[in-house]
């Protein structure tokens, strides 16, 4: 694109670039792919780099490493051939910091706004009876994370000192899974996922208020307001 821009013959250069590219130049690469990609289809699973926030941060991780290496080997490439007047490496690195810095801020910030919430919801769980111990489901139309279940386990506990529930978040009433049978027999599982006094008395459906988009949330500073917004509306319990 940047040659194109630039009315260079691009073609030609790209050729000269091209044949200065060797197999030994790129062997690390091939190995690094192999060892990144391998697990995800090993598992039928895939990833992308742009999941910047969350858990899934760490998948994103794992590539930056390989395209961060290609990316050098192609700029000392174009220096070879001297496709450009003058030269373009410092240039280019300073591009490619500011980009990565941009995103993984990015990444940091809806960490931070996911813990946000983790915390408001708790203190207002706190301010309520404790409800009875079994499955949970907390119910809005949108999150500001992806909560797993262990991390809706722990919300709970923070809220009540019991590690008694076993709780999912959806943007819809759904049915609830039961805890798995190697997670609810095993006591190093249930102490790892935060429910080793489970118990299923009722099933609770938490209901929040005040939702907004991922948009309204950078707009309306959701960092510096979150008490404003997820806030309990409803709770209903099904014994």
């Amino acid at each position: 694109m940047h040659l194109r821009l630039k009315n260079i013959d691009y073609f030609y250069k790209l050729k000269k670039i091209i044949q200065t590219i060797t197999f030994e130049d790129f062997l690390i690469l091939i190995i690094l792919s192999s060892f990144a990609i391998f697990p995800y289809l090993l598992l039928n699973k895939s990833s992308s780099i742009l999941y910047l926030g969350d858990f899934y941060q760490r998948h994103a991780f794992l590539l930056a490493p390989i395209y961060g290496i290609f990316f050098a080997l192609l700029f000392e490439k174009m220096e070879r051939v001297d496709v450009f007047k003058r030269k373009l490496n410092f240039k280019y690195i300073i591009i490619f910091i500011c980009i990565n810095f941009l995103l993984l801020n990015y990444g940091t910030y809806r960490k931070l706004e996911s813990q946000l919430f983790i915390k408001n919801l708790t203190d207002e769980l706190g301010t309520k009876k404790t409800l009875p111990k079994g499955k949970i489901q907390l119910i809005s139309k949108h999150f500001p994370g992806d909560y797993r279940f262990f991390e809706i386990n722990y919300l709970l506990y923070k809220a009540y000192e019991i590690p008694g529930w076993w709780g999912n978040a959806s943007v819809t009433k759904t049915k609830i899974s039961d805890p798995p049978f190697l997670y609810t027999n095993n006591k190093i599982y249930a102490d790892v996922f935060i429910f080793s006094d489970y118990k299923y008395e009722c099933t609770s459906y938490i209901y929040l208020k005040n939702a907004i988009t991922k948009k309204e949330r950078i707009k309306n500073f959701y960092i510096f307001n979150y008490k404003k917004y997820y806030n309990l509306d409803k709770i209903i319990k099904k014994c």
